[in-house]
């Protein structure tokens, strides 16, 4: 790709803030105008900080927090989520509950490989710190992008066929316009589209924003399973691993 040209990432970054602005304009009103801006802030400040290098934990954990707080902002400053839990909040839950599990049949045996004895002794080490960090991620940004891509978007006076597509296809782009989006794949883009459709559908169906949240956190629980068996590999059970990688290692050998 030449440096004198945008690339894709480039393009749909730019396109995606046009489309909010043609809508803010069709659709004229203060909250259309706070997406159009809180989106453009998400991009500069997910897209600029990894420029901020901290020595200290604390300012590790005020830059891994402004990863996903931004999303957040939106909905807690202008908006009243609805977060009662009464029967029907309960029953759209179990619904995230058996979707998840749903999910969880067609990937166990990817998830199984990736948290299998071998692959997990095979990880770097990490600082006990740096893991929390990793996990406080996962668990952050799964209750911030729910209140932004479902929370605020479908509360705003948008058609459904607009809100709908916006909150869907804006879910995967946050994950696919940042500069690492190239970590990526097409499957994992088309996985967040899927989930972000049946998200919408959980918080429209529901009236709460906790059901798309439940089964948020739960598809991130491999992620977070993967964390705390780093941390046992290196910090509890490093005897155990290490001989494990030792006959894995032998085990090559033998086969070479």
């Amino acid at each position: 790709m030449s440096n004198d040209t945008l690339s894709i990432r480039e393009n749909i970054r730019h396109l995606s803030i046009l489309i909010l602005a043609i809508v803010a304009m069709v659709f004229p009103g203060r909250l259309q105008f706070v997406l159009l801006l809180s989106w453009i802030g998400i991009i500069l400040v997910d897209g600029n900080v990894r420029h901020l290098q901290f020595d200290n934990n604390l300012m590790r954990f005020v830059r891994m927090t402004l990863y996903f707080l931004p999303f957040a902002l939106p909905t807690l400053i202008f908006l009243k989520i609805n977060i009662e839990l009464n029967a029907k909040t309960l029953i759209f839950c179990v619904v995230s509950v058996v979707v998840f599990f749903i999910w969880l049949t067609i990937n166990f045996k990817s998830i199984r490989v990736a948290l299998s004895d071998v692959i997990i002794a095979n990880t770097p080490k990490e600082s006990r710190y740096i893991l929390f960090l990793k996990g406080y991620n996962a668990v952050g940004a799964t209750i911030c992008e729910e209140l932004f891509f479902r929370g605020f978007i479908l509360s705003l006076d948008l058609p459904l066929w607009i809100a709908i597509p916006i909150s869907s296809v804006y879910f995967m782009l946050s994950h696919y316009i940042v500069p690492w989006g190239a970590t990526f794949s097409r499957s994992d883009h088309l996985n967040q589209l899927v989930f972000g459709a049946i998200s919408v559908a959980l918080f429209i169906l529901s009236g709460s924003i906790l059901p798309s949240i439940v089964l948020h956190l739960l598809l991130n629980l491999p992620t977070l399973a993967k964390i705390v068996h780093v941390f046992i590999r290196h910090y509890v059970r490093k005897a155990h691993y290490d001989k494990l990688l030792l006959e894995s290692d032998s085990l090559d050998s033998l086969t070479l």
